[in-house]
C-alpha cells in the first residue's frame, strides 16, 4: 500500500509580524525600565569622570560633583589625610587655581609643588600668624582631605566595589569638629569603614560652612566589609595625588609676593 507524502508545513508569508513571548509581557513598567537602565548606567559608569568625585559644602549644601544633594548625606569614610595649602592668589569661586605650595606630611613642601616657600614648614615665612591678607590667620592653611563612599543608596557588596569614591576638603576650623569623630571610629570600630555615617553642611556667617560628621549605624555584613576594605588603598592614593601645576606664565593676581621670599637660598 502506498504510503502518503507528509504533509508539507505551512510557509511564514513574507512580513507576518512573531507575537511576543508571554513572559516579555508580565513584566511591568518598573521591571521593563530596569533592565533598560541598566544598559544605560554601563555607559554613564565608562564615562570620563572628571572633577565628579569632588564633595562641595558651597552655601551651606552638600553637592557631589556640582548636583545638590541638601544639608545632609550618608557616607562612609575610607580614609583622611592632613594636607598644609598656600595660595599666592585670592579666591575667586569661578576659578580653580592650584596652590603655590602645599604639604601632605606637614613637615615639608610636596616635591611636586610649584612654588616652594620653605625647606621645611614649621619654620617657613606663610606659617606666621598674621600673614594671612584677609586676616589675623596663617596664609599657609592646615586641613583635612577625607575620602568617603556614599551610603545614599543601597549599602553591599556589589555597590560599595563599584562606587566612585568621593573627596571632601574640610577647613582647618571644620577639621576640629570632623577630626576627633574619625579618630573615635578607629577606637571604637578599628576603622572607619566600618559604620554609616551622617556627613552635614550649614551656612554660617563667621565660618561660612560648619560641617558636622556623626554615625549612624555599623556595617556587619562581612561581604559588603570586604568590599569597602578593598577600597581603602585606592582612597588613600587618591588623597595624595599632586596638585596640577599651574599654567605657564599665568600669574596670579591679588597677592604681593612677601618680601621674606626673597631671602630664599634653596
Amino acid at each position: 500500500m502506498a504510503t502518503k507524502p507528509a504533509a508539507k508545513k505551512a510557509a511564514k508569508k513574507p512580513g507576518t509580524a512573531v507575537a511576543p513571548a508571554a513572559a516579555n509581557t508580565a513584566l511591568s513598567v518598573t521591571q521593563r525600565l530596569a533592565a533598560i537602565s541598566a544598559r544605560g548606567r554601563q555607559q554613564i559608569a565608562k564615562a570620563p569622570s572628571g572633577t565628579s568625585n569632588a564633595i562641595s559644602f558651597k552655601n551651606g549644601v552638600i553637592a557631589v560633583g556640582g548636583v545638590k544633594i541638601g544639608n545632609e548625606m550618608k557616607v562612609i569614610a575610607l580614609h583622611p589625610q592632613y594636607v598644609r595649602t598656600y595660595y599666592d592668589s585670592i579666591y575667586q569661586p569661578d576659578k580653580i587655581v592650584p596652590p603655590a605650595c602645599y604639604s601632605y606630611d606637614g613637615e615639608k613642601p610636596h616635591e611636586k609643588a610649584a612654588d616652594k616657600q620653605s625647606p621645611v614648614c614649621e619654620t617657613c615665612p606663610m606659617n606666621e600668624w598674621g600673614t594671612d591678607q584677609r586676616g589675623r590667620g596663617k596664609a599657609c592653611k592646615e586641613g583635612l582631605r577625607v575620602a568617603f563612599l556614599s551610603a545614599q543608596g543601597k549599602v553591599d557588596a556589589e555597590v560599595m566595589g563599584r562606587a566612585p569614591i568621593l573627596q571632601a576638603n574640610f577647613s582647618v576650623l571644620n577639621s576640629k569638629d570632623v577630626a576627633p569623630v574619625i579618630d573615635a571610629m578607629y577606637d571604637h570600630f578599628g576603622h572607619p569603614g566600618k559604620a554609616v555615617c551622617v556627613l552635614t553642611a550649614e551656612p554660617d556667617e563667621s565660618r561660612q560652612v560648619v560641617n558636622t560628621l556623626a554615625v549612624d549605624y555599623e556595617i556587619e555584613d562581612e561581604a559588603t566589609l570586604n568590599a569597602i576594605i578593598g577600597r581603602i588603598e585606592e582612597a588613600e592614593k587618591m588623597l595624595t595625588v599632586p596638585f596640577p601645576e599651574p599654567e605657564e606664565g599665568a600669574r596670579p593676581a591679588g597677592r604681593k609676593r612677601p618680601a621674606a621670599r626673597k631671602q630664599r637660598s634653596f
